[in-house]
């Protein structure tokens, strides 16, 4: 199928296309890609990558804002967060034990080795990948929109939907994996459905849409101009630009703005946070990690000290080649041409590219090969690239260790399979000194990931060949974005509303032995308070250090290689060698209230963020609070300290 670019200030034509609407030509494959992704989302995870989700979600109920955590928190553009945050104010609102989405574990203990420190539950995973599914199928939706506007035969079509959607790559990305990068996929290929139709303010709002989740694709916004001031002319050009940058505008208020002020939020746009600590991945810095090529790895750290900064240059100077061709031959085909051959760029030099990158990349190449002919090569290339991907993921972590929902759940896998799948790739490979069998097998999977990328851009169609554009509605590809506008909206204005009890507290001296206190709590009722005059000077000689991953907290002490109570130990035991530090667990802590000794010269150290319920719940709050009259001394700190003194209950805050 040739088509030819339109001259500058001509109108497009359209003819109507033969290929039927997608529920009517491939809804098998879309019911069976649905199917495939529901039964894998609940029980798969990158279990460090989720964790992060649901730290946002934990944490929304304690309205702490997006990037409140600092960084390494969510360090992220905004637009997902917006998501976690209400998947976490909305269960909460509907009576959800939110700190009950996760299981966390001793970092230093084999699951905590394993998996991470915090596993989500089933239901909890599910729900935060839920976008990523949805993004899935949109963008194969976006690409049966391009394959029917340009009369695409109907097996040409259903092989791009069907790579898409079936693509390896793509369904453990999102699914299993529980990466974002789907998202950006659906902005692309939402930018390349405005184009064809001339929805410039579209355009731009896909823009500014792929930016909110990952950075590199708002250079398609260059992109976008450069084609708008080749095609049009005169006040069709000005309008045509106006309403690119309305539509950008307007997406960057509406995604932005609850997050500006944040400090760490340009932090991650600019991803100013300093330069990695080394450089690998699957890129050209990975063909460097071998023991015969270590020595160029060391000179490329010594020597090339900025290399974020040479990234951003070749990064820009392809974005401006692609600008410029995108000018000279104003059409879809050029669009998806450059934007492949952007990120590319992007993710073949950026010191450390990760597999669900290549996301971004396989949109623009289904779009090219898909519309003029996916010949054998193109096919072989593509697999090559899915298979490459997977190679890198497996030598990196193992296939067992992203069951680690359906192990912490059902234990099954066990995690002696997992540990002795770790074990497997981390063995030394013979005559390779130190490299290990997993080290091998990245370094691999790189080169043929590097080569493969290569021979995907010598494919490509050439300009002559690129599909036409036309003029015709889009009206349904504005969904997606006020879907965007309601997710957002519930979790900045539901954080906002969320009461929560504001406690003010003055203490005065009325008389030599007297001491008034003024106590104000707002946004709940009946608070019943409670004054418990306290000796200063008293000795404490016992610690009770509560700890328990029952009761996880997030970048908490159950989430340090050397938790805070194994580092109050050590201080007091040199400095105050005379007072005891004793870790205790749930139900240590609640056999010791019931029966307790020593009152006065014993301390309660929780740096959870919650109070465990068999201590402190409806019903049973005589204990602590008989403890604390009687002398008890109470520490309560957290993510947010003492916000909700127990999980399953509506006790309050302590």
């Amino acid at each position: 199928m040739n088509g030819t670019s339109t001259g500058r200030g001509t109108t497009p034509r359209h003819r109507p296309s033969t290929l039927g609407p997608l529920w009517a030509e491939a809804l098998d494959l879309v019911v069976v890609a649905l199917v495939v992704r529901l039964a894998l989302a609940p029980w798969t995870a990158l279990a460090t990558d989720v964790q992060t989700w649901w730290n946002v979600a934990f944490h929304a109920i304690q309205r702490v804002p997006l990037y409140g955590l600092g960084l390494p928190g969510y360090s992220y553009p905004p637009l997902y967060g917006y998501w976690a945050m209400a998947v976490g104010l909305v269960a909460h609102g509907l009576g959800f034990n939110v700190p009950g989405g996760a299981h966390a574990f001793p970092a230093s203990s084999l699951v905590g080795t394993l998996f991470g420190p915090v596993v989500t539950t089933p239901a909890a995973t599910f729900v935060l990948k839920l976008p990523m599914i949805g993004a899935d199928l949109a963008t194969g939706a976006g690409l049966w929109a391009l394959a029917r506007h340009h009369e695409v035969p109907r097996h040409q079509a259903r092989w791009m939907l069907g790579v898409w959607l079936f693509s390896p790559l793509v369904i453990v990305a999102g699914t299993v994996q529980g990466q974002t990068d789907s998202l950006v996929a659906l902005a692309i290929v939402t930018v390349f459905v405005a184009v064809d139709r001339e929805q410039w303010a579209l355009a731009g709002v896909a823009v500014v849409g792929g930016l909110a989740v990952k950075v590199v694709p708002a250079a398609l916004g260059v992109l976008l101009i450069g084609l708008v001031v080749g095609r049009l002319a005169g006040s069709a050009r000005l309008r045509a630009l106006g309403q690119l940058a309305l539509g950008a505008l307007g997406a960057a208020v509406v995604m932005f703005s609850p997050v500006f002020t944040q400090a760490p939020f340009l932090g991650t746009i600019t991803r100013s946070g300093g330069l990695p600590a080394g450089l690998g991945g699957l890129n050209l810095y990975g063909l460097f990690t071998l023991p015969f090529t270590h020595g160029v790895e060391q000179t490329l750290l010594t020597h090339l000290t900025r290399v974020g900064d040479l990234t951003t240059l070749a990064l820009l100077v392809s974005t401006l080649i692609g600008a410029w061709r995108c000018f000279r031959s104003p059409t879809t085909g050029q669009l998806a041409r450059s934007t492949a051959w952007v990120m590319a760029t992007a993710l073949l030099t950026n010191a450390v590219a990760n597999p669900q990158y290549f996301l971004w990349l396989l949109v623009p190449l289904i779009v090219l090969f898909g519309l003029i002919e996916p010949t054998p090569a193109r096919r072989r290339t593509l697999v090559a690239i899915n298979a490459a991907a997977l190679a890198y993921l497996y030598a990196l972590f193992g296939s067992l260790f992203f069951l680690a929902p359906l192990s912490v759940y059902s234990g099954w896998p066990g995690v002696g399979a997992v540990h002795a799948e770790r074990a497997f790739l981390s063995r030394a490979v013979p005559g390779l000194g130190s490299t290990s069998v997993g080290g091998l097998l990245a370094w691999l999977a790189t080169v043929v990931m590097v080569l493969f990328v290569a021979r995907a851009l010598f494919l490509m169609p050439p300009v002559s060949q690129a599909p036409r554009t036309a003029r015709s509605p889009a009206r349904v590809w504005w969904i997606p974005l006020v879907v965007v506008a309601l997710v957002e909206l519930v979790a900045t204005g539901g954080e906002a509303a969320l009461a929560l009890p504001q406690v003010s507290a003055s203490l005065s001296r009325s008389g030599v032995e007297t001491v008034s206190a003024r106590i104000g709590v707002s946004g709940v009722t009946n608070v019943n308070v409670s004054l418990v005059a306290i000796d200063p000077a008293r000795d404490a000689h016992t610690i009770l250090y509560f700890e328990d991953p029952r009761y996880p907290v997030v970048n908490g002490a159950y989430s340090d290689v050397v938790s805070i109570g194994q580092q109050m130990r050590a201080l007091v035991s040199s400095q105050s060698p005379g007072v005891r530090v004793r870790v205790v667990a749930t139900s240590d802590l609640a056999a010791y209230l019931s029966h307790p000794d020593h009152v006065s010269s014993t301390v309660i150290v929780d740096l959870q963020g919650e109070l465990p319920e068999p201590v402190w719940s409806t019903g049973r709050t005589d204990p602590l609070v008989t403890w604390v009259r009687e002398g008890g001394r109470l520490v309560v700190g957290g993510g947010a300290p003492g916000l909700f003194s127990a999980r399953g209950s509506d006790l309050g805050q302590f």
